[in-house]
């Protein structure tokens, strides 16, 4: 394999582990607005998914935030970025979050770069 094969299949690989990460919570915040009250042992319990109700209910809440910020580029920031800010939006007023979001998003700095800004920002130790 070459360096641009390689390189191009890293960037397929990432995108669709992502894209389903995203699809996921998207899926879970859509069941629970619409009030089905267990989307999250649903989707839990599926063959392709397996995971804990709470990690479900989780994702859903990663992407109620990201809705939050939507002038930030979706495709800049990877789920797990997200979901470390996610972590600490009741830490930051929504203006800093958003110019955190934003100056990351921007720099493409990396998920540790993130969340160690954040517990900078905090005065929180590592979560």
């Amino acid at each position: 394999m070459t360096r641009d094969q390689f390189l191009r299949r890293l960037g397929k690989a990432a995108l669709a582990r992502d894209g389903n990460r995203w699809q996921l919570a998207d899926l879970a915040a859509g069941a629970r607005d619409d009030g089905m009250r267990d989307y999250a042992e649903v989707i839990g319990q599926h063959p392709r998914v397996r995971r804990s109700a709470s990690t479900v209910r989780h994702w859903a809440h990663v992407a109620d935030f990201r809705h939050e910020y939507l002038s930030v580029k979706d495709d800049a920031l990877p789920f797990s970025a997200w979901e470390i800010a996610a972590r600490y939006e009741k830490k930051l007023d929504h203006p800093e979050m958003q110019e955190l979001l934003e100056t990351a998003a921007a720099e493409g700095v990396t998920v540790e770069e993130l969340a160690k800004e954040l517990q900078a920002m905090t005065g929180d130790e590592a979560i």
